[in-house]
């Protein structure tokens, strides 16, 4: 007959606590549209767009969201036009969101969080992301 053996972990616990702040603490960090506290509860209910303002904050202190709208080929004439910022964020935040459709966009057309901290009005309409990618110039 084997002799019973203990159970160990074998994973440390990690940190956890270091990563993510301390419960009930608020965390600051600075979006496009200013600061934004937030207040971490592990048994609180949360949306898929929650982390989007971390990554929003790594987006801006990285430099990456502002050389991304510059070195972006799109040129619109029009004055009724999506700012270049826009017709990205479109493309940038529905797959981070979990859709995988133009339509979707339309889901987060009227979110009044998310525009706001890459500093935006709102997002574009599916159809001025899709004609966006069918204007684009291959070359550019």
């Amino acid at each position: 007959m084997p002799k019973p053996t203990s159970r160990r972990a074998t994973h440390p616990k990690g940190e956890i606590e270091s990563a993510l702040g301390t419960p009930g603490e608020d965390t600051k960090l600075d979006n496009f549209g200013g600061r934004v506290e937030v207040l971490w509860d592990p048994k609180a209910a949360v949306t898929a767009l929650g982390p989007l303002v971390s990554f929003i904050q790594f987006l801006k202190t990285s430099g990456l969201w502002e050389r991304w709208v510059e070195e972006c080929p799109l040129a619109y004439s029009s004055n009724n036009a999506p700012p270049t910022a826009g017709i990205l964020s479109g493309i940038l935040i529905t797959p981070l969101s979990g859709h995988k459709r133009y339509a979707h966009i339309n889901a987060l057309r009227h979110d009044p969080v998310i525009p706001p901290l890459l500093g935006l009005n709102g997002f574009p309409c599916e159809d001025s992301v899709h004609s966006a990618f069918l204007r684009g110039d291959p070359e550019r």
